[in-house]
């Protein structure tokens, strides 16, 4: 609520409350930190929310949605997750198999992300075969960098610039090496911002503003992160 915290110069609409009617997606939710998983635990179990600042509590009608990579429960017995949480949230598991096993979902995906970024042209069939036969080992979202790759390069090409000097051409390529590496890292960590950075030994902001630099498409703030 406005006044709350620091800088909550106004009221902010609450995700639970807002999506009422409607479905909640808690994307990688074995990152919650264990301070938090009760208060997620209260709020599905009371079906209300009280935003900080607070005084009254909200209804909440939602449908739930969690999705994570990590075995829950492994993390319920290394005590990283509640079990009271683990066993709310449990109530119909849905297992969804790495990309390479299901390559029959590979054109399909990679149709839909060709038209999200190119919609006034039609995916080119020998890419979408290139595309079928790769592992991907950074699943659906590497395929999606793969096909913006494509429709980048695919784009009517622009006006030619002057020759470029030394120092113009050098920071070019670097700059060009640079989003490569960072699409890569970011794939194989599945946009994890805190995991890759420590991969990568950075800081985890120099790699946030690497990444909107370089990839617009992909915001870093909404991907999951390690806390």
């Amino acid at each position: 609520m406005r006044g709350a915290l620091t800088g909550a110069d106004r009221d902010r609409d609450r995700a639970l409350v807002g999506a009422a009617g409607g479905t909640v997606l808690l994307d990688e939710i074995g990152e919650l930190p264990l301070a938090l998983q009760p208060v997620l635990l209260r709020a599905l179990e009371n079906r209300t929310v009280r935003p900080v600042g607070g005084t009254r509590h909200h209804p909440i009608d939602v449908r739930i949605l969690a999705a994570t990579h990590r075995d829950r429960r492994i993390e319920v017995n290394r005590k990283r997750f509640r079990a009271d949480l683990y066993y709310r949230l449990h109530v119909l598991r849905i297992e969804l198999p790495p990309l390479r096993k299901r390559p029959g979902d590979i054109a399909v995906l990679a149709e839909h992300f060709w038209r999200t970024f190119r919609p006034d042209a039609e995916p080119p069939p020998e890419l979408i075969a290139e595309l079928v036969a790769q592992p991907w080992p950074g699943n659906v979202r590497e395929l999606r960098n793969a096909i913006e790759r494509a429709t980048a390069s695919a784009a009517p090409a622009a006006a030619p610039r002057p020759a470029q000097s030394y120092v113009e051409a050098k920071a070019q390529a670097i700059d060009d090496w640079e989003r490569g590496w960072v699409e890569q890292l970011l794939a194989a960590h599945h946009g994890n911002l805190s995991r890759a950075a420590r991969a990568a030994r950075m800081g985890r902001s120099h790699l946030r503003q690497l990444a909107r630099r370089h990839l617009p498409a992909c915001d870093p703030d909404a991907e999951p992160d390690d806390v």
